[in-house]
């Protein structure tokens, strides 16, 4: 096939110094590795002034009880082992069990597919 040869054309490097021997070396110079990340503060535990706790942990509380009320189980709100976060987050898998199920059966009654 005639015409596809190789064709040279120019090309304009910008930030490099072009040189005869060589790679085109870059003007500036290579960034320097980055530090460590910084640690995530996710506010549950900053307080106000006057000591009491910001929002976290009361946002928590409120999103819990209304899913558990909303769900209609208000038995695991006045059970001991889910009183609290922190005491949820030691019964972590029976809360979540909790969960699981009562998100199941309001699934299945909304879609007609339950008891």
């Amino acid at each position: 096939m005639e015409g596809l040869g190789e064709q040279k054309q120019a090309l304009q490097t910008v930030g490099h110094d072009q040189t005869d021997d060589g790679p085109a070396r870059s003007r500036t110079p290579p960034p320097s590795p980055a530090g460590p990340p910084a640690p995530v503060d996710d506010g549950t535990e900053q307080r106000c002034h006057h000591g009491e706790r910001r929002h976290g942990q009361q946002q928590i509380e409120q999103q819990f009880s209304s899913l558990m009320k909303g769900l209609g189980r208000e038995d695991v709100l006045a059970d001991p082992r889910f009183a609290g976060l922190a005491s949820r987050g030691r019964n972590e898998p029976r809360c979540r069990d909790h969960r699981g199920r009562a998100l199941a059966a309001d699934s299945a009654k909304k879609t007609g597919n339950g008891a």
